[in-house]
């Protein structure tokens, strides 16, 4: 089952501030080893059947790890156990929140042309907190 399963253990990293981000890559890299090449999830991938969304696709990394032999220690119960880390940002992870079941888990189909406007919209929304956060950045 450790082998074949290949988010038995998984975790999801949101990131508050988009520039965190190579740092949080960094901290992946230093700390664990890839199996292989981390899967980059675009925003200019297609989705959904009727509208080109203007903020586009859910963003993400998802990065499939095993621990360095040095971290083993602390961390025994994991050695050798593959896993996941999804690395996003909140304005992504709120999004994704909303359309997950709409665009990624087999809906698309029920869905109308406005249907996947306003799952745009909402893909807009979230970016736009994600701006004030960063505005507002050194006040939090």
């Amino acid at each position: 089952i450790f082998d074949e399963i290949h988010d038995l253990v998984g975790l999801r990293i949101v990131l508050q501030y988009p520039d965190d981000m190579q740092r949080a890559i960094d901290f992946i890299k230093g700390n664990f080893s890839e199996v292989r090449q981390p899967a980059v999830f675009r925003s200019d991938r297609e989705v959904g059947r009727y509208w080109k969304p203007w903020f586009g696709a859910y963003q993400t990394r998802n990065y499939r790890l095993r621990l360095e032999d040095q971290k083993c220690r602390t961390l025994s119960q994991f050695c050798g156990v593959l896993f996941e880390i999804q690395l996003t940002t909140i304005a992504e992870d709120l999004y994704n929140r909303f359309a997950h079941t709409f665009l990624y888990k087999g809906l698309p189909e029920t869905l109308s042309r406005q249907d996947e406007m306003v799952i745009d919209m909402a893909h807009g929304i979230s970016l736009c907190y994600s701006l004030c956060l960063m505005y507002m950045k050194e006040n939090l």
